[in-house]
Protein backbone atom coordinates (compact mmCIF):
# COMPACT_ATOMS: atom_id res chain seq x y z
CA UNK A 1 0.00 0.00 0.00
CA UNK A 2 2.85 2.35 0.87
CA UNK A 3 4.41 1.82 -2.56
CA UNK A 4 1.11 2.68 -4.25
CA UNK A 5 0.95 5.99 -2.35
CA UNK A 6 4.54 6.81 -3.33
CA UNK A 7 3.80 5.91 -6.94
CA UNK A 8 0.68 8.09 -6.99
CA UNK A 9 2.63 11.00 -5.49
CA UNK A 10 5.29 10.59 -8.15
CA UNK A 11 2.70 10.58 -10.92
CA UNK A 12 0.96 13.61 -9.44
CA UNK A 13 4.16 15.64 -9.34
CA UNK A 14 5.56 14.68 -12.71
CA UNK A 15 2.51 13.98 -14.79
CA UNK A 16 -0.09 16.53 -13.75
CA UNK A 17 1.88 19.70 -12.96
CA UNK A 18 4.13 19.52 -16.05
CA UNK A 19 0.89 20.08 -17.93
CA UNK A 20 0.60 23.50 -16.27
CA UNK A 21 2.30 26.01 -18.55
CA UNK A 22 3.27 29.48 -17.34
CA UNK A 23 3.69 32.29 -19.88
CA UNK A 24 4.36 36.01 -19.61
CA UNK A 25 2.43 38.19 -22.06
CA UNK A 26 3.81 41.55 -23.15
CA UNK A 27 1.40 43.82 -25.02
CA UNK A 28 2.40 46.74 -27.20
CA UNK A 29 1.33 50.34 -26.71
CA UNK A 30 -2.26 51.32 -27.46
CA UNK A 31 -4.16 54.40 -28.56
CA UNK A 32 -5.45 55.35 -25.10
CA UNK A 33 -3.29 57.37 -22.72
CA UNK A 34 -3.36 54.67 -20.04
CA UNK A 35 -1.90 52.17 -22.55
CA UNK A 36 1.02 54.38 -23.58
CA UNK A 37 3.57 52.19 -21.82
CA UNK A 38 2.20 48.80 -22.85
CA UNK A 39 0.90 46.04 -20.60
CA UNK A 40 1.96 42.77 -18.96
CA UNK A 41 -0.03 39.72 -17.92
CA UNK A 42 0.45 36.07 -16.87
CA UNK A 43 -1.05 33.16 -18.79
CA UNK A 44 -1.65 29.84 -17.03
CA UNK A 45 -2.57 26.86 -19.19
CA UNK A 46 -3.64 23.92 -17.08
CA UNK A 47 -4.45 21.02 -19.40
CA UNK A 48 -5.33 18.76 -16.46
CA UNK A 49 -8.16 21.10 -15.42
CA UNK A 50 -8.89 22.21 -18.95
CA UNK A 51 -8.20 25.87 -18.09
CA UNK A 52 -6.43 28.59 -20.07
CA UNK A 53 -6.52 31.76 -17.96
CA UNK A 54 -4.83 35.15 -18.25
CA UNK A 55 -4.22 36.98 -14.98
CA UNK A 56 -4.00 40.73 -15.27
CA UNK A 57 -2.93 43.28 -12.63
CA UNK A 58 -4.11 46.31 -14.59
CA UNK A 59 -7.78 46.57 -13.63
CA UNK A 60 -9.34 49.71 -12.18
CA UNK A 61 -12.88 50.92 -11.66
CA UNK A 62 -13.23 53.93 -13.94
CA UNK A 63 -16.89 54.28 -12.92
CA UNK A 64 -16.05 54.75 -9.27
CA UNK A 65 -17.47 58.22 -8.42
CA UNK A 66 -14.26 58.94 -6.50
CA UNK A 67 -11.97 57.70 -9.28
CA UNK A 68 -10.62 61.13 -10.28
CA UNK A 69 -10.00 62.37 -6.69
CA UNK A 70 -8.29 59.07 -5.83
CA UNK A 71 -6.14 59.25 -8.96
CA UNK A 72 -5.18 62.88 -8.34
CA UNK A 73 -4.29 62.32 -4.69
CA UNK A 74 -2.43 59.05 -5.27
CA UNK A 75 -4.91 56.80 -3.44
CA UNK A 76 -6.01 54.79 -6.46
CA UNK A 77 -6.39 51.04 -6.00
CA UNK A 78 -5.89 48.61 -8.86
CA UNK A 79 -6.79 44.93 -8.75
CA UNK A 80 -6.00 41.60 -10.33
CA UNK A 81 -8.50 40.07 -12.74
CA UNK A 82 -8.76 36.80 -14.66
CA UNK A 83 -10.30 35.95 -18.00
CA UNK A 84 -10.21 33.25 -20.64
CA UNK A 85 -7.09 33.55 -22.77
CA UNK A 86 -9.17 33.50 -25.96
CA UNK A 87 -11.08 36.57 -24.76
CA UNK A 88 -7.82 38.34 -23.86
CA UNK A 89 -6.29 37.77 -27.29
CA UNK A 90 -9.52 38.81 -29.04
CA UNK A 91 -9.53 42.09 -27.13
CA UNK A 92 -5.95 42.96 -28.06
CA UNK A 93 -6.51 41.93 -31.66
CA UNK A 94 -9.51 44.27 -31.85
CA UNK A 95 -7.35 47.06 -30.37
CA UNK A 96 -4.61 46.34 -32.95
CA UNK A 97 -2.02 45.73 -30.24
CA UNK A 98 0.70 43.14 -30.65
CA UNK A 99 1.21 40.49 -27.99
CA UNK A 100 4.40 38.58 -27.30
CA UNK A 101 4.10 35.37 -25.29
CA UNK A 102 7.16 33.98 -23.52
CA UNK A 103 6.60 30.41 -22.35
CA UNK A 104 8.69 29.91 -19.22
CA UNK A 105 10.86 26.91 -18.50
CA UNK A 106 9.67 26.31 -14.92
CA UNK A 107 9.59 23.22 -12.73
CA UNK A 108 6.31 21.62 -11.70
CA UNK A 109 6.79 23.02 -8.21
CA UNK A 110 7.37 26.55 -9.51
CA UNK A 111 4.30 26.31 -11.74
CA UNK A 112 2.20 25.18 -8.78
CA UNK A 113 3.43 28.00 -6.56
CA UNK A 114 2.67 30.62 -9.21
CA UNK A 115 -0.77 29.17 -9.95
CA UNK A 116 -1.67 28.84 -6.27
CA UNK A 117 -0.55 32.40 -5.54
CA UNK A 118 -2.56 33.85 -8.44
CA UNK A 119 -5.68 32.02 -7.30
CA UNK A 120 -5.12 33.25 -3.73
CA UNK A 121 -4.54 36.78 -5.02
CA UNK A 122 -7.80 36.61 -6.96
CA UNK A 123 -9.90 36.28 -3.80
CA UNK A 124 -11.98 39.42 -3.07
CA UNK A 125 -10.08 40.18 0.15
CA UNK A 126 -6.69 39.94 -1.60
CA UNK A 127 -7.25 41.27 -5.11
CA UNK A 128 -6.73 45.02 -4.61
CA UNK A 129 -3.40 46.81 -4.26
CA UNK A 130 -2.34 50.45 -4.01
CA UNK A 131 -1.25 51.46 -7.49
CA UNK A 132 2.02 53.29 -7.99
CA UNK A 133 3.00 54.14 -11.56
CA UNK A 134 6.69 53.37 -10.99
CA UNK A 135 6.75 50.88 -8.12
CA UNK A 136 3.50 48.89 -8.14
CA UNK A 137 1.90 48.19 -11.51
CA UNK A 138 1.05 45.35 -13.89
CA UNK A 139 4.71 44.83 -14.82
CA UNK A 140 6.37 45.08 -11.41
CA UNK A 141 3.81 42.61 -10.01
CA UNK A 142 5.00 39.95 -12.44
CA UNK A 143 8.63 40.38 -11.41
CA UNK A 144 7.58 40.15 -7.75
CA UNK A 145 5.75 36.87 -8.43
CA UNK A 146 8.68 35.33 -10.29
CA UNK A 147 11.14 36.33 -7.56
CA UNK A 148 9.02 35.69 -4.46
CA UNK A 149 6.89 32.74 -5.54
CA UNK A 150 9.11 30.92 -8.04
CA UNK A 151 12.44 31.78 -6.34
CA UNK A 152 13.86 33.29 -9.54
CA UNK A 153 16.50 35.37 -7.79
CA UNK A 154 19.00 35.28 -10.66
CA UNK A 155 17.04 37.21 -13.29
CA UNK A 156 19.24 39.08 -15.77
CA UNK A 157 17.73 42.55 -15.46
CA UNK A 158 18.35 44.78 -18.45
CA UNK A 159 18.96 48.51 -18.73
CA UNK A 160 21.62 51.16 -18.33
CA UNK A 161 22.63 52.28 -14.84
CA UNK A 162 22.87 55.82 -16.22
CA UNK A 163 19.18 56.02 -17.12
CA UNK A 164 16.42 57.64 -15.07
CA UNK A 165 12.67 57.31 -14.68
CA UNK A 166 12.21 60.61 -16.53
CA UNK A 167 14.35 59.47 -19.44
CA UNK A 168 12.39 56.23 -19.81
CA UNK A 169 9.01 57.95 -19.54
CA UNK A 170 10.00 60.51 -22.16
CA UNK A 171 11.19 57.76 -24.51
CA UNK A 172 7.84 55.96 -24.37
CA UNK A 173 5.65 59.06 -24.68
CA UNK A 174 7.63 60.79 -27.41
CA UNK A 175 4.81 60.27 -29.94
CA UNK A 176 2.35 62.04 -27.62
CA UNK A 177 4.03 65.45 -27.27
CA UNK A 178 1.42 67.04 -25.00
CA UNK A 179 1.38 64.05 -22.65
CA UNK A 180 5.18 63.93 -22.78
CA UNK A 181 5.52 67.56 -21.78
CA UNK A 182 2.68 67.46 -19.24
CA UNK A 183 4.22 64.51 -17.40
CA UNK A 184 7.59 66.18 -17.57
CA UNK A 185 6.18 69.29 -15.86
CA UNK A 186 4.74 67.23 -13.00
CA UNK A 187 7.74 64.96 -12.37
CA UNK A 188 10.05 65.97 -9.55
CA UNK A 189 13.74 65.64 -8.86
CA UNK A 190 13.49 62.01 -7.70
CA UNK A 191 12.88 60.99 -11.31
CA UNK A 192 16.29 62.32 -12.32
CA UNK A 193 18.46 59.98 -10.24
CA UNK A 194 19.94 56.84 -11.75
CA UNK A 195 17.81 53.75 -11.14
CA UNK A 196 18.66 50.08 -10.68
CA UNK A 197 18.22 47.65 -13.54
CA UNK A 198 15.35 45.99 -11.72
CA UNK A 199 13.58 49.35 -11.50
CA UNK A 200 13.42 49.39 -15.31
CA UNK A 201 10.78 46.67 -14.98
CA UNK A 202 8.05 49.19 -14.29
CA UNK A 203 7.86 49.04 -18.09
CA UNK A 204 6.45 45.82 -19.63
CA UNK A 205 9.09 45.84 -22.37
CA UNK A 206 11.84 45.54 -19.79
CA UNK A 207 10.11 42.61 -18.12
CA UNK A 208 10.13 40.93 -21.53
CA UNK A 209 13.81 41.81 -22.10
CA UNK A 210 14.77 40.52 -18.65
CA UNK A 211 13.12 37.16 -19.28
CA UNK A 212 14.73 36.93 -22.70
CA UNK A 213 18.20 37.66 -21.31
CA UNK A 214 17.97 35.18 -18.42
CA UNK A 215 19.63 31.90 -19.48
CA UNK A 216 17.36 28.87 -19.89
CA UNK A 217 14.28 30.70 -18.63
CA UNK A 218 12.25 31.14 -21.82
CA UNK A 219 11.30 27.84 -23.43
CA UNK A 220 9.66 29.38 -26.51
CA UNK A 221 8.37 32.71 -27.78
CA UNK A 222 5.13 33.23 -29.69
CA UNK A 223 4.39 36.52 -31.44
CA UNK A 224 0.82 37.60 -32.17
CA UNK A 225 0.94 40.30 -34.86
CA UNK A 226 -2.22 42.42 -34.76
CA UNK A 227 -1.05 45.19 -37.12
CA UNK A 228 -0.83 48.18 -34.73
CA UNK A 229 -2.40 51.45 -35.82
CA UNK A 230 0.13 54.26 -36.05
CA UNK A 231 -1.40 57.27 -34.25
CA UNK A 232 -1.78 60.48 -36.21
CA UNK A 233 0.77 63.04 -35.19
CA UNK A 234 -0.79 66.31 -34.09
CA UNK A 235 0.59 69.35 -35.86
CA UNK A 236 0.06 71.37 -32.70
CA UNK A 237 2.72 70.51 -30.12
CA UNK A 238 3.72 72.02 -26.77
CA UNK A 239 6.16 74.24 -28.64
CA UNK A 240 3.10 76.48 -29.02
CA UNK A 241 4.04 77.91 -25.64
CA UNK A 242 7.06 79.51 -27.36
CA UNK A 243 4.69 81.35 -29.69
CA UNK A 244 2.62 82.51 -26.71
CA UNK A 245 5.71 83.92 -24.97
CA UNK A 246 7.04 85.53 -28.15
CA UNK A 247 3.58 87.05 -28.60
CA UNK A 248 3.97 88.51 -25.09
CA UNK A 249 7.13 90.27 -26.29
CA UNK A 250 5.37 91.55 -29.38
CA UNK A 251 2.38 92.72 -27.29
CA UNK A 252 4.35 95.82 -26.23
CA UNK A 253 4.14 97.03 -29.84
CA UNK A 254 0.36 96.67 -30.28
CA UNK A 255 -2.39 98.94 -28.93
CA UNK A 256 -1.96 99.24 -25.16
CA UNK A 257 -5.33 97.77 -24.16
CA UNK A 258 -4.95 94.68 -26.36
CA UNK A 259 -1.36 94.05 -25.24
CA UNK A 260 -2.22 94.38 -21.54
CA UNK A 261 -5.22 92.04 -21.87
CA UNK A 262 -3.17 89.39 -23.67
CA UNK A 263 -0.35 89.44 -21.12
CA UNK A 264 -2.81 89.20 -18.24
CA UNK A 265 -4.39 86.15 -19.85
CA UNK A 266 -1.00 84.41 -20.13
CA UNK A 267 -0.07 85.38 -16.58
CA UNK A 268 -3.27 83.74 -15.38
CA UNK A 269 -2.55 80.54 -17.34
CA UNK A 270 0.96 80.35 -15.86
CA UNK A 271 -0.41 80.92 -12.35
CA UNK A 272 -2.95 78.10 -12.75
CA UNK A 273 -0.18 75.79 -14.01
CA UNK A 274 1.91 76.68 -10.94
CA UNK A 275 -1.00 75.79 -8.65
CA UNK A 276 -1.26 72.35 -10.27
CA UNK A 277 2.47 71.69 -9.81
CA UNK A 278 2.39 72.95 -6.22
CA UNK A 279 -0.67 70.88 -5.39
CA UNK A 280 0.95 67.72 -6.81
CA UNK A 281 4.08 68.42 -4.74
CA UNK A 282 2.59 69.34 -1.36
CA UNK A 283 -0.90 67.83 -1.20
CA UNK A 284 -0.77 64.40 -2.88
CA UNK A 285 0.81 61.05 -2.10
CA UNK A 286 2.62 60.86 -5.45
CA UNK A 287 6.30 60.54 -4.51
CA UNK A 288 7.39 61.31 -8.08
CA UNK A 289 5.94 64.85 -7.98
CA UNK A 290 7.97 66.06 -4.97
CA UNK A 291 10.84 68.58 -5.19
CA UNK A 292 9.72 69.88 -8.57
CA UNK A 293 11.98 72.65 -9.85
CA UNK A 294 9.48 73.51 -12.58
CA UNK A 295 7.71 75.51 -9.87
CA UNK A 296 10.52 78.06 -10.08
CA UNK A 297 9.66 79.10 -13.63
CA UNK A 298 5.93 78.39 -13.65
CA UNK A 299 5.75 80.35 -10.46
CA UNK A 300 2.80 81.48 -8.28
CA UNK A 301 4.47 84.86 -8.63
CA UNK A 302 2.54 85.25 -11.88
CA UNK A 303 -0.53 86.04 -9.82
CA UNK A 304 1.22 89.27 -8.83
CA UNK A 305 1.98 90.00 -12.47
CA UNK A 306 -1.66 89.32 -13.30
CA UNK A 307 -2.81 91.82 -10.68
CA UNK A 308 -0.12 94.38 -11.37
CA UNK A 309 2.63 94.01 -13.95
CA UNK A 310 4.04 97.56 -13.80
CA UNK A 311 6.53 96.84 -11.00
CA UNK A 312 10.01 97.29 -12.42
CA UNK A 313 11.88 95.48 -9.64
CA UNK A 314 9.58 92.49 -9.86
CA UNK A 315 10.49 91.92 -13.50
CA UNK A 316 14.20 92.30 -12.66
CA UNK A 317 13.78 89.78 -9.83
CA UNK A 318 11.96 87.28 -12.05
CA UNK A 319 14.51 87.52 -14.87
CA UNK A 320 17.33 87.02 -12.34
CA UNK A 321 15.51 84.05 -10.80
CA UNK A 322 15.13 82.43 -14.22
CA UNK A 323 18.83 82.95 -14.94
CA UNK A 324 19.76 81.31 -11.61
CA UNK A 325 17.32 78.48 -12.37
CA UNK A 326 19.13 77.75 -15.64
CA UNK A 327 22.43 77.44 -13.74
CA UNK A 328 20.87 75.20 -11.06
CA UNK A 329 19.30 72.94 -13.68
CA UNK A 330 22.66 72.46 -15.37
CA UNK A 331 24.50 71.76 -12.10
CA UNK A 332 21.88 69.32 -10.76
CA UNK A 333 21.45 67.52 -14.10
CA UNK A 334 17.70 68.10 -13.87
CA UNK A 335 16.49 66.58 -17.16
CA UNK A 336 14.11 69.36 -18.12
CA UNK A 337 12.07 68.95 -21.29
CA UNK A 338 13.46 70.90 -24.25
CA UNK A 339 10.16 72.82 -24.51
CA UNK A 340 10.56 73.98 -20.92
CA UNK A 341 14.22 74.92 -21.41
CA UNK A 342 13.47 77.21 -24.32
CA UNK A 343 10.40 78.56 -22.53
CA UNK A 344 12.56 79.57 -19.55
CA UNK A 345 15.01 81.40 -21.81
CA UNK A 346 12.19 83.18 -23.66
CA UNK A 347 10.51 84.16 -20.39
CA UNK A 348 13.79 85.52 -19.09
CA UNK A 349 14.13 87.67 -22.22
CA UNK A 350 10.50 88.78 -21.84
CA UNK A 351 11.01 89.95 -18.25
CA UNK A 352 14.21 91.80 -19.18
CA UNK A 353 12.25 93.46 -21.98
CA UNK A 354 9.42 94.35 -19.60
CA UNK A 355 11.84 95.90 -17.13
CA UNK A 356 13.42 97.89 -19.98
CA UNK A 357 10.07 99.27 -21.17
CA UNK A 358 9.01 100.16 -17.64
CA UNK A 359 12.30 102.00 -17.07
CA UNK A 360 11.86 103.99 -20.28
CA UNK A 361 8.26 104.75 -19.31
CA UNK A 362 9.35 106.11 -15.94
CA UNK A 363 12.13 108.20 -17.46
CA UNK A 364 9.63 109.76 -19.88
CA UNK A 365 7.20 110.56 -17.07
Amino acid sequence: MRYIVVLLSFLWSYEIYPQTQISILTCSQGQEIYSTFGHSAIRVRDSFRGEDIVYNYGLFDFYDPKFIPKFVHGYLDYSIGAEEASRFFELYASDHRNVMEQVLNVTPEQAKKIQDFLQWNLKPENKEYRYNFLLENCATKIIDILVNQADMTQLSFQGSMQNTYRGLINAYSVNLPWLNWGMDLLLGESCDTSISKRAFCFLPDYVMRTLKATPNLVKSTIYYDNTPIIPNQSFLGPWLIWILIIAMMVSFYVPLRIGNLYRKMIYLVFFIASLIIAYAWFFTEHSVTKNNLNLLWLSPLYLVFFLREDIYRLHVFQSGLLAILCIVLVLTHFELHYVSWISIVLLMIFHVQSAYFLKIKKSVI
